[in-house]
């Protein structure tokens, strides 16, 4: 008798353990499903294409970076020059992938 349910209990135990790699899966799927598309949001932008760079914390006025005829200025009408190796630390970050969730496709 032991070994009858014993056996039963082996059945069951398997059954469950079925059971719950199944439902794992579904609902792994439906999460993906689920999930907002990502893209890579930097695509394109090199020091070539990007003639403006605007900096803005909170509640802060920020720093406009502007390339005038190949020359990046912090104060574009008095002529302040921006550092060369900070614009190109901006370029190396922004130069490399970086991925986003896609939360409009509406342009506005």
């Amino acid at each position: 008798m032991k070994s009858k349910q014993t056996l039963i209990l082996l059945v069951l135990a398997v059954g469950l353990v079925a059971a719950a790699i199944y439902y794992k899966g579904r609902e792994e799927q439906a999460i993906q499903t689920a999930a907002s598309p990502t893209r890579t949001i930097t695509e394109g932008l090199t020091s070539a294409t990007v003639d403006r760079i605007e900096i803005k914390a909170p509640e802060t006025t920020g720093v406009t970076l502007t390339k005038l005829d190949g020359v990046w200025y912090m104060d574009a009408a008095n002529k302040f020059r921006a550092d060369r190796n900070h614009i190109a630390g901006i370029f190396n970050s922004i130069e490399k992938e970086i991925s986003g969730e896609v939360v409009s496709t509406n342009p506005k």
